[in-house]
């Protein structure tokens, strides 16, 4: 039994950091000159399909699916999908304030606070 809860927190975590950093990935694409894509024009889609950080972010996505499909069978949806959401913006946060320096605001950790209450009574009910 305790194998199996400690399994599911895992894989919670592993697929949480997966969509964090698939995000993350995407961001990191915009950082390489692709910012103005135009689908009209075929060299700058060609580039874009060229980008590392686009089958970076689809790889990490495609196992967060994956392991979020496992995870879905485990709990309720409406209890897990509130608890990996808030998790996924605290990841976010950190990440964007370590990597690419982003300010932490009040009003963010604020934020956080109140989803991490919601959280608790969901979790309760």
């Amino acid at each position: 039994m305790f194998y199996e809860y400690l399994s599911n927190i895992l894989l919670i975590l592993v697929a949480v950091l997966c969509n964090v950093f698939a995000q993350f990935s995407i961001k990191m694409i915009s950082f390489s000159g692709e910012k103005k894509i135009s689908i009209a024009s075929f060299s700058s889609l060609f580039s874009l399909l060229l980008n590392k950080y686009l089958w970076l972010s689809l790889l990490l996505y495609g196992i967060s699916f994956i392991l979020t499909i496992k995870i879905y069978a485990h709990y309720e949806l409406s209890i897990i999908i509130p608890i990996m959401m808030t998790l996924i913006f605290i990841s976010i946060m950190l990440v964007s304030a370590f990597i690419l320096k982003e300010a932490i605001t009040l009003q963010k950790i604020i934020g956080i606070f109140v989803l991490s209450i919601g959280i608790y009574i969901i979790s309760k009910s």
